[in-house]
């Protein structure tokens, strides 16, 4: 009887982890649901050790072949495919595939919106120029898109480059929050460059003075960057 209610409880915490877990994967984030998620996580993990400890020989047996003392081949694929999976979701690789749940997320109702993360950098440090600080922030559309912040003239010829992509960088790219330095003369024209697996879309505005204060230079409209912002310091 014992073995059945474990049976069973294993049974009816795995399926609740499933509907939870599918729901928290396209961000149906209420604070019920992730409550339910943890509880019965905990008490999957107690009513799985009772049945580990109540099937030990037959888990012993799995793992050994019948007439040989080393490991089973099953225990050999098992450990190795965990082990990958595993390694790859600690170094970031798989986040594209956890990230995927978030198109089923619309942004309202207490759900979670893409976006709101930034990365901060900065560039022409050791240069002279203008202090700049710019904020560039991408839509759920160009998600997996590397950012390129250029300094162009009329004819699209780089004058400064003033970001491009790390080549050692895990998993989704950032949104931006760039401090650098322009010594090019106003007027000019800065380019956000959004590069999808090679497909490039470009964004262009002029910044026609460089005093003090806050710009939105590029006019957004059925774009797939939500607002870029150039701060001009003192």
């Amino acid at each position: 009887m014992k073995k059945k209610i474990i049976s069973l409880s294993v049974a009816f915490a795995f399926l609740t982890l499933s509907i939870t877990g599918i729901l928290l994967y396209i961000k149906q984030k209420s604070h019920a649901i992730e409550i339910s998620h943890v509880v019965f996580g905990l008490l999957f993990i107690a009513m799985a050790a009772f049945h580990i400890y109540n099937n030990w020989a037959s888990l012993k047996n799995y793992s050994k072949p019948k007439k040989e003392t080393k490991l089973s081949k099953e225990i050999i694929y098992v450990f190795i495919t965990f082990a990958v999976i595993l390694t790859l979701s600690l170094t970031s690789i798989l986040e594209p595939v956890a990230e995927f749940g978030r198109i089923f997320a619309s942004g309202k109702g207490g759900k979670e919106k893409w976006g709101v993360s930034f990365s901060e950098k900065k560039s022409n440090q050791d240069k002279a120029g203008k202090e700049v600080v710019l904020m560039v922030q991408k839509n759920e559309k160009a998600m997996f898109a590397d950012l390129t912040i250029d300094v162009v003239d009329a004819n699209n010829k780089v004058i400064e480059s003033l970001y491009k992509k790390e080549p050692k960088s895990e998993g989704p790219p950032s949104n931006l929050i760039l401090s650098t330095k322009i010594q090019t003369a106003t007027p000019f024209i800065v380019r956000v460059t959004l590069d999808d697996k090679g497909k490039k879309e470009e964004y262009k505005g002029e910044i026609k003075s460089l005093e003090a204060g806050v710009y939105e230079p590029i006019e957004l409209v059925n774009a797939k960057l939500e607002r870029v912002i150039v701060e001009v310091k003192k």
